[in-house]
C-alpha cells in the first residue's frame, strides 16, 4: 500500500511494513539504507537508551555514547540488520541481545568507566537496583513508544481524510479522559463543536473515530509481529506489559535525555497502567454517554424533525401515511406536548424507538429510546385516552415510575410521565 491511498501511515517515515523496512535497512547497496536504518532506529530509540540507563545503570551522556558507538559498529559496519530473520523471532530481541553483547564487548576492553549508579526512587545511589523493578524496563519503554506511533498516525490520518475535526473529537471525548483522567467533552460541548444534527449523528462519529484508531493500532502492532505471532496474542502482550509496569515510569521519564523530542505526544504525563486502558478504546462499554450528557442528548433529539427522523428507519418510514395537516408536531417534543397528537406517529415512535432500544450497537443511547418509548406510549393515554400497547396497567405503570426516576427528564416530559402513572 503506497503513502497516497494508507491513511495510517505517519507523515515523513518511510511507507512500508516494519519487516520491510527491515530489508531496505540491511540491503548495502541501497541509496536509502541510512535513511531507512535511521527511521527504523527512531522506533526503537527510547527503549534502548531507556535500557542502558535504568538496567545497565550508565549515566545518560554515557548511554549516548555507546548507543552511537552501537550503531556505528554494529548496525553500519558489521551490518546486523540483515542477520534479521522474520522466521526466527521479533527483531527487537535481536536488536537487545547485540546490544547487550556490545556492552559486554566494551566493558571487556574497558572502553566503557566512570559507571555512576543512580538513584531511582529513593534508593542508594550504590544499591543494586531490585531486579523487578527494571527487568522489563526496554519492553514498557518499546510498548509505550508503539502506542504513541499509533497516536501519531491517527492524528496525520484525520489531518490527511480532510476530517481534522475527529482528532479533537477522538482527543477530547477520548484520549484524554482515558490517558490522563481527564473529564470527557461533555455533548453540549460537542454539539457546539460539531454542530451534530442529532444525538445519533454524534454517536456514529464516536464509534467511527474508535474504530479508526483500533485499526490504525492493529496496523502498526501487525508491522511488528514475526511469523510466529498473531495480531490478538501480541496485543494482549502489549497490554500485559504496559499493566505489570508499576513504577517502571518514573525511571522512565527520569532516563529521557533532555535534548531529545519525545515521540509520546501527550504521554509523558501518562502511566504505563493509564495506556493500557487505551485497549478498552473499542469495547462496547466506551460507547456509553455519561449521565450527565443524557438531559443534552434528550433535549437535541426532542427537538430532531420528527418524520425525517422516522423515515430513517426504513421499516417505520413505510408505514407513516403522509402528512395532511399543516398543524401536524413538526418535532418529537412537538408530539408529546400536542393536545391531539396524530395516532399514526405515536404509533411510529413507540416502533422506532423500540427498534432503536433493542440494537445492540444502536448509534442512539437506549436510555433516550425507551425514554421516547414510553412518552409515545403515554402521550397515547394522557391525550388521546388510547392504549398503543399490550402490556397492562402494572406495566405500564412501572414504566412511566422509572421514567420519572431519570434525573435528567425535561419538566415537560415529567409531567407527562406522572399524568400517565
Amino acid at each position: 500500500m503506497s503513502a497516497d491511498n494508507d491513511p495510517a501511515s505517519p507523515p515523513g517515515s518511510f511507507q512500508t511494513t516494519h519487516w520491510s523496512l527491515i530489508e531496505l535497512a540491511a540491503d548495502a547497496a541501497s541509496a536509502i539504507r541510512r535513511p531507512a536504518l535511521e527511521e527504523l532506529l527512531q522506533r526503537y530509540y527510547p527503549a534502548l537508551r531507556a535500557h542502558l540507563v535504568l538496567r545497565k545503570r550508565l549515566e545518560p551522556h554515557r548511554a549516548e555514547d555507546v548507543l552511537q558507538g552501537f550503531v556505528a559498529d554494529k548496525l553500519l559496519e558489521r551490518n546486523l540488520v540483515a542477520h534479521a530473520d522474520r522466521t526466527q523471532g521479533k527483531f527487537r530481541s535481536l536488536l537487545l541481545r547485540s546490544l547487550e553483547n556490545y556492552v559486554a564487548d566494551q566493558f571487556r576492553q574497558r572502553k566503557i568507566d566512570n559507571l555512576a549508579p543512580l538513584d531511582w526512587g529513593g534508593e542508594s545511589s550504590t544499591a543494586e537496583p531490585a531486579q523487578e523493578s527494571v527487568a522489563d524496563v526496554f519492553e514498557v519503554a518499546w510498548a509505550r513508544q508503539v502506542i504513541a506511533e499509533a497516536m501519531q498516525r491517527m492524528q496525520a490520518s484525520c489531518a490527511r481524510d480532510f476530517r481534522g475535526w475527529l482528532w479533537p473529537l477522538f482527543e477530547g471525548r477520548i484520549l484524554r479522559p482515558t490517558l490522563l483522567d481527564q473529564p470527557p467533552v461533555s455533548y453540549d460541548e460537542l454539539i457546539s463543536a460539531f454542530h451534530f444534527d442529532s444525538p445519533a449523528q454524534a454517536s456514529n462519529a464516536l464509534i467511527t473515530v474508535k474504530r479508526q484508531f483500533q485499526r490504525i493500532l492493529e496496523t502498526v502492532v501487525v508491522e511488528y509481529l514475526d511469523e510466529t505471532e498473531d495480531l490478538d496474542t501480541e496485543l494482549a502482550d502489549l497490554r500485559r506489559i504496559l499493566s505489570q509496569a508499576g513504577t517502571l515510569d518514573v525511571a522512565l521519564e527520569a532516563a529521557r535525555p533532555a535534548n531529545v523530542a519525545s515521540r509520546d505526544l501527550s504521554l509523558v504525563e501518562t502511566s504505563s497502567l493509564q495506556l493500557a486502558g487505551i485497549f478498552d478504546v473499542t469495547t462496547e462499554a466506551s460507547f456509553q454517554w455519561r449521565p450527565e450528557d443524557m438531559g443534552a442528548l434528550l433535549r437535541h433529539q426532542l427537538a430532531a424533525p420528527l418524520r425525517e427522523t422516522l423515515s430513517s428507519d426504513e421499516r417505520v418510514g413505510r408505514k407513516i401515511p403522509p402528512t395532511t395537516s399543516t398543524a401536524e408536531p413538526r418535532t418529537f417534543a412537538d408530539l408529546f406536548q400536542h393536545p391531539a397528537p396524530p395516532l399514526e406517529l405515536l404509533n411510529a415512535v413507540k416502533r422506532w424507538s423500540k427498534h432503536s432500544a433493542r440494537q445492540t450497537t444502536t448509534s442512539l443511547p437506549t436510555e433516550i429510546s425507551t425514554t421516547f418509548y414510553y412518552a409515545a406510549l403515554a402521550a397515547a393515554l394522557v391525550r388521546l385516552n388510547e392504549r398503543i400497547t399490550t402490556s397492562d396497567a402494572d406495566m405500564l405503570r412501572y414504566g412511566f415510575e422509572t421514567m420519572l426516576q431519570q434525573s435528567w427528564l425535561t419538566d415537560d416530559l415529567r409531567k407527562l410521565f406522572e399524568a400517565a402513572s
